[in-house]
Order: C-alpha cells, then sequence, then structure tokens
C-alpha cells in the first residue's frame, strides 16, 4: 500500500493528489493483491525457465517475459518512489521560494 504522510500528500500539486488517490485505492483491492501475487509468481517461472533454456533466443524470451512481470511486481513500489519525489521537489521549490521572499525584504 502507498504510504505517503498527509503532509507529503498536501505538498502535490492536485492533479498529481487525485492520480496519487486513485492508484492508493487501487492498491487497497484485493483484486490488486491477486494481481502482485500471480506476477511475483509468473516471474519466478520465467526465471527458472530462462535458467533451463534449450537456446538462446528462449532464454531472451523469457528473462523479457521476466521483466513485464516484475514491473508489475513492482509497480506499488516504484509509484511509491515517484511520488515521495514529486513531493520533495515541490516541498524544496517552496522553501526556495520563501528563502527568496525573506532575502528579498531584508
Amino acid at each position: 500500500m502507498l504510504a505517503l504522510d498527509n503532509e507529503q500528500i498536501n505538498a502535490l500539486p492536485p492533479d498529481d493528489r487525485n492520480r496519487y488517490a486513485a492508484l492508493e485505492a487501487l492498491f487497497r483491492q484485493p483484486g490488486w493483491q491477486l494481481v502482485m501475487a500471480l506476477a511475483q509468481q509468473n516471474a519466478a517461472q520465467a526465471l527458472h525457465q530462462a535458467a533451463n533454456a534449450q537456446n538462446w533466443d528462449s532464454n531472451r524470451m523469457a528473462i523479457g517475459n521476466r521483466a513485464a512481470w516484475l514491473a508489475i511486481a513492482n509497480l506499488q513500489r516504484e509509484t511509491q518512489q515517484v511520488y515521495e519525489g514529486i513531493a520533495a521537489r515541490v516541498v524544496e521549490e517552496r522553501s526556495l521560494t520563501d528563502l527568496s521572499i525573506e532575502s528579498a525584504f531584508e
């Protein structure tokens, strides 16, 4: 599940805040947990297929298959990192703006 705190969520621009809320709702769904379990299972199976491939083409196909399943399995964690980065950038930009305003009055 996504885990931004309220300060981070409030720092997000409105469009990003709405997308974050929608993704957070998606990741809480029981169906998403099934998708995650299947993705992890299929990624492990693809790794096994790659290790036991009879030729280079089969190995590459299995590695590509695994990469696709891992992209799904890691989506929640990567989404968290993206929105943490957006919130941090916005907070930093606001801090710099506040500093420049304070400097202007000195």
